[in-house]
């Protein structure tokens, strides 16, 4: 059965994808609009950030870097803007600097080098102050940079707000690793039975289940290995949880050696990545854009 025989009878629709020049480092989930990319081309030690609309896949921007060539990421997103920070220095983990960039256009509104992150939260960002010596913490407007509070650096500093408290879109589901099928529903044991190959480690399968869904994550035996470690083959694969029929398959990455999760969804949708290069958009049933598919390959 064909790929196209397989979303026809499973019902799902494939909305779009989006390539990226080198690895797709990290995607950013803050936004219910949009998807903030990190992508890296490691050869050149060079990093670039995107903007896609999560309904049509259309690019609002990308190639955007406001920073230092490589050492840069991402602080946080919101339905306004895109915050990212640098780095203390090369050789320590440390964040160091605030750079607010307008998500939509990709703009960069403003910049302190002597700023590091602590929260964002209903337009405002705290952060610690660094400068000449003298350290404080400060909670300024998110759009302009404008000092709005001083906080006494004796008394503390406010509670940074969870990831769910400060995000906009909706919750972001991931696969967990198949450990023990003895401890699994019988629908779900008939699916891994089912679509999975016997013998496999438990480590090597990732599961989902979601809305009547089995979303699994197989890491397929390959021949061959990769810096003295055997290779395998990520495949995805839907499974109806009721019947236990497939819906749809795809191979993620044809080899690596390193088993670890590809795919995730929010609100409906399922997002995969294949071969660290490829961002994908497929609307589950009865997902939040469902009736809305959009261009399958906006670049």
């Amino acid at each position: 059965m064909s790929l196209s025989d397989l979303l026809k009878k499973g019902g799902l629709q494939v909305g779009w994808s989006y390539r990226a020049e080198g690895v797709l480092w990290q995607i950013q989930t803050g936004s219910g609009r949009f998807l903030v990319g990190e992508d890296r081309e490691i050869g050149k030690k060079e990093t670039s950030f995107f903007c896609i609309e999560r309904r049509t896949g259309k690019i609002f921007w990308r190639n955007m870097n406001p920073g230092d060539r490589w050492w840069i990421g991402v602080e946080a997103v919101t339905e306004e803007v895109v915050v990212f920070h640098g780095f203390a220095s090369p050789d320590l983990p440390g964040h160091r600097s605030v750079t607010v960039a307008d998500l939509e256009t990709g703009r960069v509104l403003w910049s302190n080098p002597d700023m590091r992150f602590v929260a964002l939260e209903q337009g405002s960002i705290t952060a610690r102050v660094e400068s000449r010596g003298n350290r404080h913490v400060v909670q300024v407007a998110v759009l302009t940079g404008e000092i709005l509070k001083e906080f006494d650096p004796e008394k503390g500093e406010p509670r940074p707000p969870s990831r769910e408290e400060r995000s906009a879109g909706g919750r972001v589901f991931l696969p967990s690793p198949v450990r023990d099928q003895a401890e699994r529903e019988p629908e779900i044991v008939r699916c891994l039975s089912t679509h999975v190959t016997a013998g496999l480690q438990p480590a090597q399968v990732f599961l989902l289940d979601f809305s009547g869904l089995v979303l699994l994550q197989i890491s397929e035996p390959h021949m061959g290995q990769q810096g003295g470690h055997p290779e395998v083959r990520t495949v995805l694969k839907i499974v109806d949880r009721g019947d236990g029929r497939l819906m749809y398959a795809d191979i993620l990455q044809e080899r690596t050696s390193v088993a670890s999760p590809h795919f995730f969804v929010q609100d409906g949708v399922l997002y995969t990545v294949r071969e660290r290069t490829t961002l994908s958009a497929l609307f589950l049933p009865g997902g939040l854009f469902r009736d809305r598919v959009g261009q399958k390959d906006p670049a």
